[in-house]
């Protein structure tokens, strides 16, 4: 019996066999079919999608942001990941930020800025995968880039809600205020500075984003301002392209991206929720809500307490996500009781997201960001897009933390994004999956390749999906899952069921916080009142309101796609 909650809103999955893609943007998802109706494929659609919602949701992403993604390849069957997570600055230093008389990481301004990889992840899948010129992928986005695109009412509230901190810089503020600091939905907004910029990609490339003219230019912007990032630390910067990380669920693989960012978060979530007998359930059941809450609680400790930036932390990767420690840990949860002080296990990560599958079966699971609304608030003058503030809301501003600030490391991400397989019969890799196997990079601007150690296959896709929103990201990527392979609900039911949220999660900025549990008012008021019984501090928010923008799209029997885009973001999931 389907839960009466999953049927207040008359939202539908869309069915499709040729190709399918879903984003939280409509004109991006019109972007993404587009280019697979042009014979393009999943990255194809999914470098579209990129660009166009660089340019329509600016205050979410761009060109001075950073980007993970996964790519399954249906002919070798197999998934790489691509990690374009910026380090802070070489001159960026506990010693320095304090003398400067910072007590905590900045949240605004140059000097919460790290390098920008985002383009090094859209150059580098394009390389390896694309089949259309980038020139054709990108040409929505510069148009609307150049010609203009109406605002909608999600960006118009985020101008609002901006409008302080993009007025005190002068050219975020001749783009996004040009219309004034409440601009009505329909507006139109022409970003010209910006479409150059693309086509400046276009003409250099990685190379010459990352040691050209682009580089030079953000060094010069930094250095007017009294930043520390100089066009040394772009020269620096290359993309991972490695194996993924990988556990097993319910006889499924599921993939997500490694360290630096928190996927690792969700497979240890998976894992323990692997010991429970989930099957009868239902996403507003007090017991399962509970359950995966105090899963979360300890999944996030762990997060908290052990993982930073591998190259600069020796992180237990394989011990967190592996069956034996889950296992352990699941000895640390009360099924009565909650527990609102959660700490790490003994031992012996706003943004905007979407999904493409094309008619051979190739996937993309791809999520960018410049981390907070508006970035770090500052543009490199004619540009035309915001530089991010990855290193002042990411890092903790001590030498001791795993997570603590360091000259060229990258802060632990919030940024993930997940694909699942069904393992095929004659995989010698069995159920169990297997751990990351990277190899030594090859020097390049912009690029790394980790090749060495594939296996012959990673299985048949089942699904991918992603949602933005922060620490929200695993919290509910684990409801999704649950609700699709658990308790059986098609796309569009996983991604609409009542959603909660627990805070705060790893977030330097709201570590202090006291725990709560946000639950949407579609949840039953007997699961309310059952959980406040054990000992959650409850926040109700409304109907919709819980957060993030889920994309999903499920491979079913015959060769059909069903895909679903959130309802509380306004996206859109088109196939053909």
């Amino acid at each position: 019996m389907i839960d009466p909650a999953l049927t207040s809103d008359p939202g539908r999955p869309v069915w499709a066999t040729r190709g399918m893609v879903a984003s939280g943007q409509p004109l991006a998802t019109a972007a993404g079919l587009e280019m697979l109706l042009r014979g393009g494929n999943a990255v194809d659609a999914a470098l579209a999608m990129a660009a166009v919602t660089s340019v329509t949701m600016p205050e979410m992403c761009g060109l001075g942001g950073d980007a993970f993604a996964l790519v399954y390849d249906a002919r070798t069957r197999t998934v790489t990941a691509f990690n374009g997570s910026g380090p802070a600055p070489l001159a960026a230093s506990v010693e320095r930020y304090r003398a400067a008389g910072y007590t905590e990481m900045p949240f605004e301004g140059w000097w919460s800025v790290a390098v920008p990889g985002a383009v090094g992840v859209y150059l580098e899948m394009h390389a390896r995968y694309g089949s259309l010129p980038l020139e054709e992928v990108w040409a929505p986005a510069i148009r609307y880039a150049r010609e203009g695109f109406p605002i909608d009412a999600r960006l118009a509230a985020n101008i609002a809600a901006g409008a302080d901190k993009l007025a005190q810089d002068p050219a975020a503020a001749a783009v996004f205020l040009a219309a004034g600091s409440r601009p009505r939905p329909g507006t139109i907004l022409k970003n010209p500075d910006l479409a150059r910029s693309f086509e400046q990609v276009l003409a250099e490339g990685a190379e010459g984003f990352y040691k050209g003219t682009l580089a030079r230019r953000i060094g010069e912007a930094s250095r007017a301002a009294g930043g520390l990032l100089t066009a040394e630390d772009m020269a620096a910067f290359e993309v991972e392209v490695y194996r993924p990380l990988v556990t097993t669920y319910r006889g499924y693989r599921v993939f997500e991206t490694a360290p630096p960012s928190q996927g690792l978060i969700l497979l240890e979530m998976l894992n323990l929720a692997e010991g429970f007998d989930l099957s009868g359930g239902s996403p507003t059941d007090p017991d399962v809500v509970h359950l995966l809450v105090e899963i979360k609680k300890l999944a996030f400790a762990d997060r908290n307490a052990y993982l930073g930036d591998p190259r600069f932390v020796k992180a237990p990767v394989e011990k967190l996500i592996s069956k034996a420690y889950a296992a352990r840990r699941r000895q640390d949860l009360d099924l009565r009781r909650a527990n609102n002080a959660p700490s790490g296990g003994d031992l012996d990560g706003d943004t905007t997201s979407f999904v493409a599958v094309d008619g051979e079966g190739n996937a993309v699971s791809f999520i960018h960001s410049i981390s907070a609304l508006w970035g770090a608030g500052v543009m490199v003058p004619g540009t035309g897009f915001l530089m991010n503030n990855r290193a002042g809301r990411g890092f903790v501003l001590s030498e001791e933390h795993p997570n603590g600030l360091a000259p060229g490391k990258r802060t632990m991400h919030t940024l993930n994004t997940y694909l699942v397989t069904r393992p095929q019969s004659h995989d010698p890799e069995g159920p169990e999956g297997g751990h990351p196997q990277p190899a030594a990079p090859e020097q390049g601007a912009g690029s790394s390749r980790h090749d060495a150690g594939r296996p012959s296959g990673d299985g048949e896709l089942v699904l991918v999906g992603n949602t933005p929103g922060g620490d929200g990201q695993p919290q509910w990527n684990l409801q999704v899952l649950v609700n699709v392979l658990d308790f059986g609900l098609n796309a569009y039911q996983a991604v609409a069921a009542p959603r909660w949220t627990s805070f705060p999660g790893t977030d330097p900025i709201n570590l202090k916080a006291p725990l709560e549990l946000r639950l949407e008012s579609r949840f039953p008021a007997e699961t309310a009142a059952e959980l406040l019984q054990r000992g959650h501090v409850l926040r109700g928010i409304g109907p919709w309101a819980a957060g993030g923008s889920a994309m999903l799209i499920r491979v079913l029997e015959g060769g059909v796609y069903e895909g679903a885009a959130d309802p509380r973001d306004g996206g859109v999931a088109l196939g053909f």
